[in-house]
């Protein structure tokens, strides 16, 4: 078994791929939640700079051990030590806790993979978040709601527990 980790770092827009070997002290994962990895990366290393690790530049995590990736965000706390820095990454769904509805969105009975659909659609259209929609479940109860200035995390977070259907942002390195 290889416990190996690559740690790839991206800017906001998820380009120019950096690899780092930072020291990781723990990483989790959660479902219908936000995850986190903290890690440290000393000052003697190159890549230990204000821009490499900026706030909302993205993080991709690869264990050769079996474990899933992880890809996320770097977002606070970030905190300058002696030797290096500190900084945690949080998993993509963190993007969405950044992101807003509309003034008014309603939704009048349809199911919550339909408004998940439509919600991050709209989202993206605004400003890209980098997060795609894959497979989505179409069917249970149909649902109406609506939301006025709501955080996307939020929304998804009700979603899940009235259709008892799970969300997650899956990593993808292309």
């Amino acid at each position: 078994m290889n416990n190996a980790v690559e740690v790839a770092l991206f800017d906001k827009e998820g380009y120019q791929p950096l690899v780092i070997e930072p020291e990781i002290e723990y990483v989790s994962w959660r479902l219908n939640k936000v995850g986190q990895a903290a890690m440290f990366l000393p000052y003697t290393d190159p890549a230990c700079t204000k821009k490499n690790l900026q706030l909302g530049n993205r993080i991709l995590l690869r264990f050769g051990n079996g474990l899933p990736d992880f890809g996320g965000v770097i977002d606070e706390p970030r905190r300058r030590r002696v030797d290096g820095v500190s900084f945690v990454a949080y998993t993509g769904e963190k993007i969405l806790e950044w992101r807003r509805t509309a003034e008014t969105a309603t939704f009048s009975s349809v199911y919550a993979g339909t408004i998940f659909q439509k919600i991050l659609a709209v989202a993206n259209g605004t400003a890209d978040t980098g997060i795609r929609v894959g497979g989505v479940h179409a069917a249970g109860e149909r649902l109406t709601q609506t939301y006025h200035l709501r955080r996307i995390f939020d929304i998804y977070g009700s979603l899940s527990r009235l259709s008892g259907q799970d969300f997650v942002v899956l990593p993808v390195f292309e």
